[in-house]
């Protein structure tokens, strides 16, 4: 059912973006249009890179290796739909390939599924949120299209990372994350990423020219939170453990940082976030916006808010809270 809801969900992604993109580019509106083509394709382009690392580093002839690059440029946009296919039809047929030793083609389906929520949803979402914004307050009809790829995006993202086998890195065999804590994840993550998102563009209508400071803001907590938390010595701030520590890799630290940013709405320091996001969505209500759109962004960011403090504060959602990344028993957490 997972694989085949990230099959799903990723084809109709793609498809409504490049419809979106085609709309844009078709009516002379280069800049959108390509901006939405780019990051429709940039987790097709990154899925082809990590597909001829794999292949260089084989035992194959030069000759076999440009023979290999040629392929993957002419067959990149195929590769994470293909993939995405292959390993729900395996999932299906109960078939696992690989071993130990190499990356199974389930791991790579999981690789090519961030890839997509935090190369294509995350961005896809934040630009054509903006985009309907700015069309409403200009008193300019927002297509039906355009609410289908924006929902797409949104679902599609909190999907992904709701059923990421990233958030088992810390589980052993016998205490994998749960299904009904994953369903928590997706039901409380998509209402956290929608409400930061509607915010943003809440705000973006009144400082046109400053469209991007209401999500840099809410990323630059997030850094400063992993900051503290990594070298912070005092029990107070939850620092990391040893393990924690360790996980510092040029791709997980972003990763983290982008999820914190966009989704997380279970610990104590997403509360940080959290509580900046309803901040910049009351004072979306006293800006220069049409009310409905602010009072539906404050109502959302407020509940998301209220809920991150239940996760957060609450010992009866101890476990929903303490599976995310990992939390140990020490308290200790990445994020």
């Amino acid at each position: 059912v997972k694989n085949l809801g990230s099959l799903s969900l990723y084809a109709g992604n793609v498809c409504t973006d490049i419809n979106t993109a085609v709309h844009f580019l078709t009516n002379g509106d280069y800049y959108w249009g390509g901006l939405i083509l780019a990051f429709t394709l940039l987790p097709m382009i990154i899925s082809g890179i990590v597909v001829f690392r794999f292949i260089i580093n084989q035992d194959v002839s030069v000759w076999g290796k440009c023979f290999a690059l040629l392929l993957v440029i002419i067959v990149a946009p195929f590769i994470p739909f293909g993939t995405l296919l292959w390993v729900t039809i395996d999932g299906i047929r109960g078939i696992v390939h690989g071993d130990d030793d190499e990356m199974t083609t389930a791991e790579f389906a999981g690789v090519v599924k961030l890839l997509e929520a935090l190369g294509q949803s995350f961005p896809q979402a934040l630009i054509q949120c903006f985009i309907a914004s700015q069309n409403i307050q200009a008193g300019v009809n927002v297509g039906l299209w355009l609410w289908a790829s924006i929902a797409l995006s949104l679902i599609g993202f909190s999907f992904t990372v709701a059923t990421s086998d990233f958030f088992d890195w810390n589980k052993s065999e016998d205490n994998k994350v749960s299904n009904i804590t994953r369903i928590t994840w997706f039901v409380f993550g998509l209402l956290a990423f929608t409400s930061r998102i509607l915010v943003a563009s809440v705000i973006s209508m009144a400082l046109k020219p400053l469209w991007f400071v209401p999500i840099s803001t809410l990323f630059a907590s997030a850094i400063v939170v992993w900051t503290i938390k990594r070298y912070c010595p005092c029990n107070v701030c939850g620092p990391l453990n040893d393990g924690h520590r360790n996980k510092t890799g040029i791709f997980t630290v972003p990763l983290m940082w982008l999820i914190t940013t966009s989704y997380n709405a279970f610990t104590m320091s997403a509360l940080v976030v959290s509580t900046m996001n309803l901040g910049q969505a009351i004072g979306g209500y006293f800006l220069d916006v049409p009310l409905p759109i602010a009072v539906t962004a404050l109502t959302i960011s407020s509940v998301s808010w209220a809920t991150n403090v239940v996760f957060a504060t609450v010992p009866k959602f101890e476990r929903t809270r303490n599976d995310w990344l990992g939390i140990t028993d020490n308290g200790s957490v990445l994020y």
